[in-house]
């Protein structure tokens, strides 16, 4: 499981948001919530330019895990990016598969689980996480808009 916390470090001047990018990923920009039984952790997006999201998760568990995440436009594909910090190394991306206004669909058949993450918008407030892999298992989390 994973959760998205967006950290800002001073650096290069960020490139203004253009018009290309998706609607739908701007709607990720902000502080999101969920609790799930026992289970609980933020994710949070920023809008960096046109063709990046970056985010940072955190799931509150035994042990807390983070992550680090990014949505980013690659030889003319969107794809979905988590980097856990322990395993830098392991890289896996997720291609978009499908987009709309109510959802992305980002696709590795390559990856044991998951094998797609589905980040579906309900309203400005609300946005459901799916984790889908093989046999039907798939883990939801519903998320909430937190205030800044």
């Amino acid at each position: 499981m994973f959760l998205l916390m967006c950290t800002q470090k001073s650096g290069p001047v960020q490139t203004p948001v253009k018009n290309n990018l998706p609607p739908l990923f701007r709607e990720f920009s902000g502080r999101w919530k969920y609790v799930n039984g026992a289970d609980s952790g933020y994710e949070v997006w920023r809008l960096v330019n046109d063709t990046l999201l970056q985010g940072f998760s955190i799931r509150f568990n035994d042990p807390d895990t983070t992550e680090t995440l990014t949505i980013v436009k690659k030889e003319g594909h969107w794809h979905y990016c988590p980097r856990f910090p322990l395993n830098e190394e392991h890289k896996i991306d997720f291609k978009l598969e499908r987009l709309n206004d109510s959802g992305a669909l980002f696709v590795n058949l390559k990856n044991d689980f998951p094998d797609s993450i589905s980040y579906r918008y309900r309203n400005k407030d609300h946005l459901q996480i799916v984790l889908s892999g093989s046999a039907g298992r798939t883990y939801k989390l519903d998320m909430k808009r937190q205030l800044p």
